[in-house]
Order: C-alpha cells, then sequence, then structure tokens
C-alpha cells in the first residue's frame, strides 16, 4: 500500500488561517507583478508563500516578511532572502529602499522573485530552491471534465457586503439539482473578492430543517452551517485549484441524495475595511454516470479538552472504541483519505487503527501545522471493519498562551479531530465515532450510561427515581450556602456512591444541567449540586488525615496512635493550620 501526501487543502472542515490575500500584495511594491520563475508568463500571486497561488507554508521572503511585522522596512528591503546576491528591494523595484503603501514604484520592469534564488538550476542556487515545483498545476483538468455528460451549476452569495470584522463566517442555503440521480465529482472555486475569501465549504443538509432557513438567503453562522446541513461535501481554500474526486466515488445528490446544500464562506477582513462586497461560491460538477460507490466522512477524535497554557507538550486521545464501531457500521467500509485536524496549537497528530488489540497501522502519523495541514491519501483504499478501533492522538504545544484552552470553534479554543473520507457511504449508520473524557458518543445515545440512568436523570417532567432519590437525601441533610453540616457529610459520602455522582458521567452531567431550558429545573438541580459540594474540604481534609493516617501512623496496645514515632497530636498540626487558614480566607472575603 502506497500513501500519497499532498498539503492541498483537507476536504473537511479543516479551517486555515493563510495570509495570501491582496491586503499583503499591496503592502510591498510591485506585490502584484511578482513574475513566476517558472513560467515566465505567469504571476507569482502569492509572493510569500511556496505554493504560487498562496496559502501554505511560507517561501525565504515570506518568511522574513512576517519576522517584520508583514511591513516592508528598510531592514526587509536591504535584505537578500533568497540568496541570489539581489536585494528584496532590487528584485521588487525599489532599490532605494524609499517605496511607502500607495507610492507608485521606481521600477516596474525587470522584476523577479525575492524568495526564489535566480537563475533557477545554475550552480550559485544549488541547494535554494528545493522546495520549488515547476509541476504545480494552475488550472484544474479533471478527466470528467471531457465528458459531455458532465453538468456543472455555480452556487454562489448574492452580492453580500462584507463586515468591517476580522473574521466573519457567512452561510446560504440552497437548492440542489433534483431531475435526476447524480455524484458530485469535481468542484472548482469561483472567487469574487480575493482580499476576504479565506475558504469555501458545501454542506449538504438532511431533509427536513431546510424549511427552517430560506433558500438562497445569507445568514451570519459559525464554523458548522447549523442544523442538520453537517456533511462536508465540498471545499476550496486559499491557494487550491479545486479538486476531482478518487474515480470510484462521489458524493449522491439530486432525487436519491442530498437535494439541498448549504454554502459558507469564512471572510478575514484582518483590516476591518468598509464597503467591501463579496458573490464568491463553487462551481460544482455532477454526472448522471453514478460511479460504483457513494462518498461519506466519518469522524473520529476527543471533545473534551483541557489544555493548560504554558506547556511544551501535551498530549490528548481520543478512540472510536470496538464496541462503538461494530454499532454504527453495517459492514467494512474503504478509507480513501485522512487527516487531522487541530487549531494554532497542535503540533502533531496521528490516527491509528486497531485491530483485535492490536495497531494494524497508522492512517496518519506527523507533525501538523494548521497553515499547511497533511492529507493522506491511499492508493489503495484501505479496510476498517465492524469491531476495529480508530485512535486519535493530538499534541500541542501551548507556551505562547496564558489560558487554558478547550474544546469549542473559536480558533484559539482547540479541537481533536480526525477525519476519514470512505466508500461506500451506505455501510455507516452514524458518521460519527468520538469520545467525550472516557466516553464514547455511542454510550451518550443510550438510557444507561457508566451504570447512570443518564437520560432520564435530569428530565424535568419525569426525572429518575434515582435522582428523585439523591435530591431527597441531600435537601435533608445539606443547604446550599456553602456551610458543612454534620449530618451533611454522611449525606454527601452515601450520595456519591451513586453512578451518576462519580466519575466523567458526573462531570458530563454537571455540564449538561447547565443547559437545561425550564428554568424552575435548572434552580433545582444547580441548588442541588451546591449543597451536594458545601462539604467539599471538609470530606477532603477527611480523606488526606485517614490516608496519611494508613500509610504512616500505627496503633500502640493502648488504642493510641503513632505516626513516625510521635503521638497523632503532633500529626494533627498541619489541619488544624489549614483549618484556620480557611477560615481566615472566609472572614476575608467578608469583610
Amino acid at each position: 500500500m502506497q500513501i500519497q501526501t499532498n498539503t492541498w487543502v483537507s476536504f473537511w472542515l479543516l479551517i486555515q488561517w493563510t495570509q495570501a490575500y491582496q491586503i499583503f500584495q499591496a503592502r510591498i511594491p510591485n506585490g502584484n507583478a511578482v513574475p513566476d520563475p517558472c513560467n515566465a508568463n505567469q504571476i507569482w500571486i502569492g509572493v510569500g508563500h511556496q505554493n504560487p497561488l498562496g496559502g501554505g507554508n511560507r517561501n525565504p521572503f515570506g518568511l522574513d516578511f512576517d519576522a517584520a511585522g508583514k511591513k516592508w522596512t528598510v531592514d526587509l528591503c536591504q535584505n537578500d532572502s533568497d540568496g541570489d546576491g539581489k536585494t528584496n528591494g532590487e528584485e521588487l523595484g525599489d532599490k532605494n529602499c524609499v517605496w511607502k503603501i500607495g507610492d507608485v514604484p521606481s521600477q516596474y520592469i525587470g522584476l523577479s522573485h525575492p524568495g526564489i534564488c535566480d537563475p533557477l538550476g545554475s550552480v550559485a542556487c544549488s541547494g535554494k530552491n528545493e522546495w520549488v515545483d515547476c509541476g504545480i498545476k494552475m488550472k484544474l483538468n479533471c478527466s470528467v471534465f471531457h465528458d459531455p455528460e458532465t453538468l456543472n451549476f455555480t452556487a454562489h452569495l448574492p452580492k453580500t457586503e462584507v463586515p468591517a470584522n476580522e473574521t466573519t463566517y457567512i452561510c446560504m442555503k440552497f437548492e440542489l439539482p433534483m431531475d435526476g440521480d447524480f455524484h458530485l465529482v469535481a468542484i472548482e472555486p469561483v472567487i469574487d473578492n480575493e482580499y476576504v475569501v479565506h475558504h469555501i465549504l458545501v454542506f449538504g443538509c438532511s431533509e427536513g430543517e431546510i424549511s427552517s432557513v430560506p433558500v438562497n438567503q445569507t445568514y451570519v453562522c459559525g464554523m458548522n452551517a447549523g442544523g442538520q446541513c453537517s456533511e462536508v461535501i465540498a471545499t476550496w481554500t486559499v491557494g487550491a485549484i479545486g479538486r476531482c474526486y478518487p474515480t470510484l466515488t462521489g458524493f449522491r445528490i439530486g432525487s436519491k441524495g442530498y437535494r439541498h446544500a448549504a454554502l459558507q464562506i469564512h471572510w478575514t477582513n484582518p483590516e476591518r475595511v468598509t464597503g467591501l462586497k463579496d458573490s464568491s461560491g463553487l462551481r460544482l460538477y455532477y454526472t448522471p454516470k453514478l460511479r460504483p460507490y457513494d462518498a461519506g466522512v466519518l469522524i473520529t477524535g476527543q471533545l473534551d479538552l483541557l489544555i493548560p497554557p504554558g506547556e511544551m507538550k501535551v498530549t490528548m486521545t481520543g478512540m472510536c472504541p470496538s464496541a462503538c464501531s461494530r454499532e454504527i457500521m453495517n459492514d467494512s467500509i474503504y478509507i480513501t483519505s485522512a487527516g487531522n485536524h487541530m487549531h494554532y496549537i497542535g503540533i502533531y497528530g496521528s490516527v491509528e487503527q486497531i485491530r483485535d488489540g492490536k495497531r494494524t497501522r497508522y492512517l496518519t502519523n506527523g507533525t501538523f501545522n494548521y497553515n499547511s495541514p497533511t492529507i493522506h491519501e491511499y492508493e489503495t483504499a484501505i479496510e476498517m471493519r465492524p469491531g476495529d478501533e480508530l485512535k486519535t492522538t493530538c499534541v500541542y504545544r501551548s507556551i505562547s498562551r496564558s489560558k487554558t484552552a478547550i474544546f469549542a470553534e473559536d480558533t484559539y479554543q482547540e479541537m481533536c479531530l480526525s477525519f476519514l473520507i470512505y466508500y461506500p457511504k451506505q455501510n455507516v449508520k452514524f458518521p460519527a465515532c468520538l469520545q467525550w473524557s472516557s466516553i464514547s458518543t455511542c454510550e451518550l445515545q443510550k438510557e444507561i450510561v457508566q451504570g447512570c440512568p443518564y437520560k432520564a436523570f435530569f428530565n424535568a417532567t419525569n426525572p429518575s427515581p434515582d435522582a428523585m432519590k439523591l435530591f431527597g437525601l441531600i435537601k435533608q441533610n445539606c443547604v446550599p450556602d456553602g456551610t458543612c453540616r454534620k449530618e451533611c457529610k454522611e449525606a454527601v459520602k452515601q450520595a456519591r456512591i451513586h453512578p451518576c455522582l462519580k466519575g466523567d458521567i458526573s462531570r458530563r452531567l454537571r455540564i449538561e444541567s447547565l443547559k437545561l431550558t425550564d428554568p424552575v429545573a435548572k434552580v433545582r438541580v444547580l441548588e442541588f449540586y451546591a449543597a451536594l459540594d458545601s462539604c467539599d474540604v471538609e470530606l477532603a481534609m477527611e480523606s488526606y488525615s485517614d490516608n496519611r493516617i494508613n500509610s504512616t501512623c500505627s496503633k500502640n496496645i493502648d488504642g493510641t496512635v503513632v505516626c513516625g514515632g510521635a503521638q497523632s497530636t503532633k500529626f494533627i498540626f498541619p489541619f488544624l493550620f489549614l483549618s484556620a487558614s480557611i477560615f481566615f480566607l472566609h472572614v476575608k472575603a467578608c469583610m
């Protein structure tokens, strides 16, 4: 089996923060006229990037430009980023380093690329241009384009005003062709305003939800399109020319597939410019010549993240356990590509396929860069059987952060996901196999989770008998004002034996309680937790004391306790000090 690794945009929610926008071209002299050393008739649009179209890894000039704060400075002008003996200013038509934004450059002919050593292939440039790939295609050419039965249409926004915000997600529901049964087989970008468009996604929508939002009307959305529009079937980002889908598969649309979809565009307006408009979209190619298999997307990973700040390495893992894969799969599926998804502080990701307790292979395994994600494509599709496990590992470096990162859509928070493109779609009943802490998403669909009546526990209209019993026990013995009553300690000890009040499911229930919509039920539940927690300090001290006595102390014949050769009264002193400290903290808080 061979694995092809490409650094083009991922086929799903790999949201990038690349910098190939016209705004940065305008920050350097002749930024929109830098020639492509591979083709004198072409312009290298992403001047600071290795990809001529922009996006992904930066070239030597791009690294220096970034280090200069993305500004044209005298030092940057006088530097020779590519090592070819000419300054950046000489290559860009500002040999005297006097150009400012808005000026007409003193020279606009005889330009050369400041990030690529010239001339290509010369002895002087040996070893300096190893990253340059003159074979990069500038235009998409799929085999289906030459088939007269291939159809296409363009899904795009109406001319829409771009907010003066750094980041905006704008969505629009639209109808897919419904006059036949089709496979979506290729996509191309149709970009109206290159200044702001960062990436475009198309989500397939399940029927029944579309009526809640009118078609062909824009609305501000998040990283997801909302509602039942959840499966990414097409994507584009800066630097990509589009995509031809694998020849055996296509995404089913039309009379027997998705009938509606949602277009999502990520606008980036770092200068917060007003008055901008955009009508970008994607050209979707589809065919009535159905391919052998429908494609699908399987998501796996970890949904419960707490990544502390200031750490060199934090590792999180998420399992698609054997029981869950067996539950969601009817039969084997075949994976054609895979990739990891994290945000800014992600540095490494992997997906392991495990069968009968043994790793069979890595589907992905390597460093991660949010600006240039690696997508693994397989020449021979990889079989995944019901009962196989998938282990997603995400490694983060949080030394640049001052706050804990959690799982969230915001790019300054984090994610730990992997996305697998597979076929046939029909062999998967539910396209996600994730974990929340140690609990699989399959378990969370059940009535009983880790011995806890999870779904009924906080049911406002019909709560479980267990919940009623625990509520009564705590209400009779505890108060929610922070006071620890003697009888409350014993009640809490008894209550916390219950499966719903220990382990990961206990924490999950607390989080769910904050989402209760019935205000009376919500207050009741929050009062229950406040009362339950009222003796936390006392119980922790008691547990610590018991552990110390059990591990360091012994009992004499006369019944006295000796710790390390001394009477136990000496051992009590630290607890008196701790209790006094807590008392003074309470007093200070009330002053």
